[in-house]
């Protein structure tokens, strides 16, 4: 999919559009990446969709029940948990919803989020963070690692059908001590 070998392969965010017939991933072009690329699992057939990375971390999963929009992690703020729009990749989606998951003490650094989609509107939402002794420093090794595993619900909202809202559910959170733990899904 990339013949320039200077841009930075490293993929960002990805997601399946058209039920799953097309894989959509990018990378982010301010960190020197290529954008966003496509590829048709029926014609086998590499696309370049855009030269703008898509605005998520991760994967981002659709839900046509919920106005037809993908839901992940926000690009600009991984604590966030974002809705957009993705049909048409005419131009750069937006970001239509977005909601902050956690509060979280200030010596802990995110390291990573996932989600995985349950159906019925719910997703279970996990999130690694190292602990540090003071402020987090990325030269530094944390001395924990906490997982906070999440059960989450995006419900319409009573008033209008396009406003969204984000149910918690139970959560549950879980401390490796003096070990690192880089993903759980």
């Amino acid at each position: 999919y990339l013949d320039n070998p200077g841009l930075d392969h490293t993929i960002h965010s990805h997601t399946l559009l058209e039920d799953g017939k097309t894989i959509c991933f990018s990378s982010r072009r301010d960190n020197g990446g290529f954008g966003t690329y496509c590829f048709d699992t029926s014609s086998y057939e590499w696309t370049k969709a855009c030269r703008w990375a898509l605005p998520f971390i991760g994967r981002a999963w659709h839900v046509p029940e919920l106005c037809n929009l993908w839901f992940g992690f926000n690009s600009n703020n991984p604590n966030n948990i974002c809705a957009l729009e993705l049909s048409e990749l005419d131009s750069h989606p937006k970001v239509l919803h977005e909601w902050r998951a956690f509060n979280t003490p200030r010596n802990w650094m995110l390291v990573n989020s996932t989600m995985v989609y349950l159906g019925g509107n719910r997703f279970c939402v996990v999130r690694l963070f190292g602990v540090y002794n003071g402020p987090p420093d990325r030269n530094d090794e944390p001395t924990d690692t906490v997982s906070i595993i999440t059960g989450l619900e995006i419900v319409k909202g009573q008033t209008s059908e396009t406003v969204l809202r984000m149910v918690k559910h139970k959560s549950r959170t879980y401390v490796f001590e003096g070990c690192g733990i880089e993903c759980v899904f």
